[in-house]
């Protein structure tokens, strides 16, 4: 019995899913001293979208520090799709997600990890990342509505 399919019916009433994009982290490149990340081709998930319920002022080792955090609640599809957070050891940076209102979030955490979803957290990003050394960016960027 899938249980995350009988929640979100029910929380989709009253809030709807959106499809978010998902650009995943395949780590880095290094050409001629400029490091620049690698991310597969977007791929467009259905996902519920929550704020996170710690979004407000956090103290961290004498630090104050604000930011927005939402959750992504997302079904896996098949294997590809399986959102990692920052990993340092591996040398990868975070996967990305893309709204529809044009916002871009960084997966910082996976909070939850099931066999049919995945509850991610995301960190809104202030700075929009630079997809433009990926394979498949001109395809992309052609393909997106103005």
């Amino acid at each position: 019995m899938n249980i995350h399919a009988l929640a979100n019916a029910a929380i989709r009433a009253i809030h709807p899913n959106e499809y978010i994009t998902l650009f995943l982290a395949l780590g880095q490149e290094n050409v001629r001293g400029i490091v620049k990340p690698k991310y597969l081709a977007p791929i467009i998930l259905e996902a519920q979208v929550q704020d996170e319920a710690d979004t407000g002022l956090q103290h961290t080792e004498n630090i104050s520090q604000t930011g927005l955090v939402k959750r992504f609640y997302v079904n896996k599809i098949q294997e590809i799709i399986n959102p990692q957070s920052l990993m340092r050891q591996k040398e990868r940076t975070g996967d990305i997600i893309l709204r529809n209102d044009g916002t871009y979030w960084l997966i910082t955490q996976i909070l939850e990890e099931f066999d049919l979803h995945t509850v991610l957290k995301g960190e809104l990003l202030t700075k929009y990342p630079d997809f433009t050394g990926q394979d498949w960016y001109h395809e992309y960027a052609n393909a997106k509505p103005s």
